[in-house]
């Protein structure tokens, strides 16, 4: 795990997350706009639950391959109506699961039929990528759009955070922290370092990219 401005980002996947989303997209400022966002959800963990907070997720290993398996049921699993998830006798609140946290019932029903259609083997890289790529694409063209044609990255982070993750948090200093997420992705994922020029005459600075 490495800490970014106080978030954890796995390793474990965060450079196959990045190179997928890239062969997609083909452009570099969205994708990292993109995935800022996708850390400060979920770590970059591909099936983290919500309330898991640990560098290994092992309890959201565990709980994903116990859906995978048929011991939750797609019931259980997408929550309906709950403000929590019950696993092996323990609440674990939040219902929030997977890449980009999904949470309302409609998503997560679409990732479990999405996994299954597909033949995907878990809830891992593979498969959770391909969902939101078709998730973006079909529910949010917008985001869609912004990701794939974006030239600047704090408008993508911005925009990410406010149309399709859309936390309760959306305050400045909330913003700025998944700008530097975003920008720590570009840089040590795409090799693409954003130069910061302050000005006094803007509410926020200029970014360019070398």
């Amino acid at each position: 795990m490495a800490i970014i401005d106080g978030t954890y980002r796995d390793e474990r996947y965060g450079q196959t997350i990045y190179n997928l989303l890239m062969a997609h997209f083909h452009n570099d400022i969205g994708v990292s706009g993109l995935m800022g966002n996708l850390q400060a959800e979920s770590y970059l963990t591909p099936y983290r639950m919500q309330s898991e907070l640990s560098e290994s997720a092992t309890i959201s290993y565990n709980y994903a391959n116990d859906v995978v398996q048929g011991n939750i049921t797609k019931t259980q699993f997408v929550a309906n109506g709950q403000s929590s998830i019950w696993y092996n006798g323990v609440e674990y609140p939040g219902t929030g699961f997977g890449l980009a946290q999904w949470t309302w019932y409609t998503r997560k029903s679409a990732l479990y039929e999405w996994r299954i259609t597909n033949e995907y083997v878990d809830f891992g890289v593979n498969c959770t990528v391909s969902f939101l790529i078709h998730e973006l694409s079909t529910d949010y063209p917008e985001c869609y759009d912004i990701v794939m044609n974006g030239t600047n990255l704090r408008t993508v982070s911005d925009y990410i955070l406010a149309n399709f993750e859309n936390p309760q948090d959306q305050s400045t200093e909330m913003k700025i922290h998944r700008y530097k997420l975003a920008a720590a992705i570009l840089n040590d994922y795409g090799g693409h370092t954003p130069v910061i020029i302050s000005t006094t005459k803007r509410k926020y600075p200029w970014v360019l990219f070398k």
